[in-house]
């Protein structure tokens, strides 16, 4: 049997926008580790913000977080691409100064501009919740933040100021939304993450798989030798995808992994 390598979206793919995960998903999971294959988380969430009980439960065999800018594999680090300090603290500053709505996404912590983003942020309130211990403020940031990316909320400004501003960093604006997420490359992205993770691991191109639903995943689902596009999906996702599969809370994953006989 040829070992397959599948990449999995969090948000929109394993759980929905509620964080709900149903049993199928939970099964599909472990039936495919049970013959012989890789599961991979493959992530926008940076390694810090991947930390629910519920989701890691499931098994996997790694982690590909931080839109391609993290993996670890059973437990360690193999890469992590940071931001120099001299960089960060320049950009935090850029954020600050045309009113930029900012995340800046790393490791061990996620850091948070709370004073931009309004008091009652639904979105930021449920950060801290379910991040407790690895939530912190703009005001920790220091040299040894181990920081891979960024997500930021322009409502207060503008997304050319942003470009204007990261030439050299991959961005990418979430649909109808002022929401975007800043990768440090311009070719940074999910795919170049999974590349890196098959070399690393010797899987076979022809044996590999992306399961997603959203414009963070338009690399990945290209990348891959094989694509499923949640039923839940935008348009563009099921466009470019070999496979649509069912919504994410009714059996997506599980029909997907069947439809390709990898369960």
């Amino acid at each position: 049997m040829n070992k397959s390598a599948v990449f999995f979206d969090i948000d929109g793919t394993l759980w929905d926008y509620e964080q709900k995960i149903i049993p199928s998903t939970v099964e599909a999971v472990r039936k495919l580790r049970a013959a012989g294959h890789m599961a991979f988380l493959c992530s926008g969430r940076s390694r810090s913000a991947i930390t629910a009980k519920e989701l890691l439960d499931i098994g996997f065999d790694g982690i590909v977080g931080g839109c391609g800018t993290y993996f670890e594999y059973l437990g360690d680090i193999v890469y992590s691409d940071e931001i120099a300090w001299d960089r960060l603290k320049k950009d935090a500053d850029f954020f600050r100064a045309h009113d930029i709505c900012a995340i800046l996404e790393g490791v061990d912590y996620l850091y948070v501009d709370t004073k931009l983003f309004p008091e009652d942020d639904k979105y930021i309130e449920s950060l801290k919740a379910q991040l407790s211990d690895t939530f912190r403020e703009f005001e920790d940031l220091n040299q040894d933040s181990r920081v891979n990316k960024y997500s930021v909320d322009f409502r207060n400004s503008s997304e050319s100021v942003i470009r204007d501003h990261f030439t050299d960093y991959n961005i990418v604006v979430h649909a109808k939304s002022t929401v975007a997420e800043i990768m440090p490359g311009k070719e940074v992205s999910k795919a170049t993450g999974i590349k890196r993770a098959i070399e690393h691991l010797g899987i076979d191109y022809d044996n590999t798989y992306s399961f997603g639903d959203s414009f963070n995943d338009i690399d990945m689902i290209k990348y891959t030798a094989h694509s499923v596009a949640m039923g839940n999906a935008v348009s563009y996702i099921k466009e470019i995808s070999e496979y649509v599969t069912t919504h994410v809370n009714e059996d997506g994953i599980y029909n997907g992994l069947e439809h390709f006989g990898l369960i």
